[in-house]
């Protein structure tokens, strides 16, 4: 006769249960009685699925483990553990065996069958959940004195579902775009793989029954999250369709957090944002300070030199960004200037900056644009071109520049015409370095002359209008003092000036003057002495109103003559000019009287006669002549009386070689 005996308590499952994955379960407890001769080996039970499949397999259940207990209610931490069987199966019999057989008497204890649920398990949909049964045959219970117990039966009434229940939310897909080189996402563009996340349970199964909707935001990092930020559970998972995020700067690491109504957030890894450029943009303008006309001095390096960066459609700067960017120049006008300096630098940083361009107008006020364009092939592939905000050349005037000379046609031999007014007047500009006029230029020009031989008359100051004064009207003229004078003008105003090419005065005869007059230092009663040569011979030179000579003057041959008194002239009387000079060599003039007075007249048929003064002839003796001889009269035989007074006396003069008396001879 058997020992131990069931005492009361012997049952499967009882109702309906539901535990999760990885959860112990009690399904079967027996009473026993030992009366301690006996001992307790083993006891065997069936799994099944329920009478409508749902699907249980083996693999649901890791193993049925017996347990001594002091009561009815399974307690990991008290009660003991005799054996364990890790093969399970279902719908047919699965004997746990006691590692060690077990005897007792002295109590009643319960033996406990604990099944442990695989933590891995894929969830169904509600109604198709992997569930079981627990049914015995009769003599499952294995003793050393024989097998006792009833049978008991499997009822689908009594089962225990298995039932997976979120308790947390993971990322399954990050968000990530092949574009983003030089991270994970690119900035401001929506996610190429959108986010993924799941409703699951501490084991990390899926919760396909999820209910409600996942939320994500921004949990650390200076970027903002756009689109679609709530997506409801679609068999517990939750697909984001939209989102994108915007970074202030390139490289910004940041995390994503997944949260949902009862379930533990999720935070992604950290990610990184990668601003790639989509777009050429000017950070800084070419300017030059304290410019009241524009915005660029015309012609000089620009103070303030344009920078250019690669960035994204938000404006943040792409760092990687490292292509070569050209400077080119276009204006809203036909004429365009000239950009100079080092135009093509390679980014760094995402930063092109340049050191020494300059634009150099065609004319002042000339508006243009600079425009940026990358190459074609660099890091941030071709972006359009970008055109920067319009600026203004500014010219500034550094110099005065005469851009019309003073001038005369008359002037044959040289650019004006001493003394009279410049035919064409002259005209200066206020300019740059290169020569552009600088139209806001104000003021008075003022013209002068430095200290010499010439002076400037006329009205030598005149307004500046659009950067120009133009002295027509003013009636300038520059008096020279010698022909073939030469000369500068010189154009202040405030604290620009200029000075003219050199120039030439041309005197140009007006008249003929008489620079030497016959004399002779022998005729001291007189200019000349009577029938001889003059010792000085007269000198005509072809003059201007102001007396000074023509050296250039080439005229018909000047001739001399006599125009007042009774003297003859002789010698050569007609000279032809040298250096506007008609030098005479052996004139003379011839008188019958001492002390008679005459003129010459000197003349050429081209310019007005011009006459000596008076000149007075001075007969100087050569000879003595008697001009009376001694006589008397009524002689036949001589011409004298011998001792008588002459009746006729003797009469003596003192004569020139021509026979005219010096009033003079003492």
């Amino acid at each position: 006769m058997a020992t131990i005996v069931v005492f009361g308590h012997h049952q499967g499952l009882s109702g309906q249960s539901t535990s999760q994955p990885g959860d112990k379960i009690q399904v079967y407890e027996v009473r026993l009685v030992n009366d301690g001769t006996s001992s307790l080996q083993a006891i065997t039970l069936t799994l099944s699925d329920l009478s409508s499949a749902t699907g249980i397999t083996a693999s649901a259940i890791t193993q049925l483990s017996l347990y001594k207990s002091t009561d009815a209610v399974f307690d990991a931490q008290s009660d003991g553990l005799l054996g364990t069987q890790t093969i399970v199966n279902i719908g047919a019999p699965t004997t746990v065996s006691l590692t060690d057989p077990l005897t007792w008497s002295s109590d009643f204890p319960y033996f406990l069958v604990v099944a442990t649920f695989n933590s891995t398990h894929t969830d169904e949909l509600s109604g198709f959940k992997d569930a079981f049964r627990v049914g015995s045959s009769a003599g499952a219970i294995q003793t050393s004195s024989g097998n006792i117990g009833s049978a008991i039966t499997a009822d689908d009434a009594d089962r225990h579902t298995i039932d997976i229940v979120a308790t947390q939310i993971v990322f399954t897909t990050l968000p990530s775009d092949p574009a983003a080189v030089n991270g994970d996402i690119v900035s401001g563009q929506v996610f190429t793989t959108q986010p993924v996340v799941e409703a699951r349970d501490t084991n990390g199964n899926l919760d396909i029954d999820a209910t409600g909707s996942a939320t994500i935001s921004v949990l650390s990092g200076d970027v903002s999250l756009l689109g679609t930020t709530a997506q409801s559970w679609s068999n517990g998972r939750a697909t984001f369709s939209n989102l994108a995020t915007t970074a202030t700067a390139d490289a910004t690491v940041f995390t994503l957090q997944a949260n949902a109504s009862g379930l533990s957030s999720a935070t992604s890894s950290s990610l990184q944002s990668d601003v790639v450029a989509s777009q050429i943009v000017f950070t800084q303008q070419a300017a030059h300070s304290g410019l009241s006309n524009g915005d660029v001095l015309s012609g000089v390096v620009f103070e303030t030199q344009p920078i250019v960066q690669g960035q994204d459609q938000s404006g943040a700067r792409d760092l990687h960004f490292q292509d070569q960017i050209t400077l080119t120049a276009t204006t809203l006008t036909a004429a365009t200037g000239t950009l100079s300096g080092t135009t093509t630098v390679q980014a760094q940083n995402g930063i092109a900056t340049f050191s020494d361009i300059a634009y150099t107008a065609t004319a002042d006020q000339e508006s243009f644009q600079l425009v940026a364009d990358d190459q074609a092939t660099g890091s941030g592939g071709d972006l359009v071109a970008k055109t920067a905000n319009t600026r203004t050349a500014d010219i500034v005037a550094t110099q005065i520049v005469f851009t019309t000379l003073p001038s005369d046609p008359a002037a044959a031999n040289g650019d004006i015409v001493s003394g009279q007014v410049f035919t064409t007047q002259p005209v200066v500009e206020a300019q740059n370095a290169a020569g552009q006029r600088d139209l806001n230029f104000t003021g008075t020009a003022t013209l002068e002359l430095p200290p010499g031989n010439s002076t400037l008359s006329g009205t030598i100051s005149e307004t500046w209008i659009s950067g120009r004064a133009d002295f027509a009207g003013n009636l300038l003229r520059i008096t020279a003092t010698a022909d073939a004078t030469t000369f500068a003008l010189q154009a202040q105003s405030d604290n620009l000036s200029g000075q003219s090419a050199t120039l030439t005065a041309d005197i140009v005869a007006t008249h003929i003057a008489f620079t030497t007059l016959p004399s002779d230092p022998v005729a001291i009663n007189g200019d000349i002495v009577n029938g001889q040569v003059f010792a000085t011979q007269p000198v005509v030179e072809a003059r201007d109103d102001n007396d000074v000579d023509d050296i250039h003057y080439q005229g018909n041959l000047v001739t001399i003559s006599v125009q007042s008194g009774s003297v003859s002239l002789s010698g050569t009387s007609a000279q032809s000019w040298s250096n506007g000079r008609a030098t005479f060599s052996d004139l003379a003039t011839t008188g019958i009287a001492d002390g008679e007075t005459f003129i010459l007249q000197a003349q050429n048929g081209s310019l007005p006669q011009v006459l000596t003064r008076s000149l007075q002839s001075d007969v100087v003796a050569s000879q003595m002549v008697f001009t009376q001889e001694a006589t008397h009269s009524g002689l036949s035989n001589g011409d004298v009386l011998s001792g008588v007074v002459f009746e006729t006396q003797p009469i003596v003069q003192g004569q020139d070689q021509s026979g005219a008396r010096d009033l003079h001879f003492q």
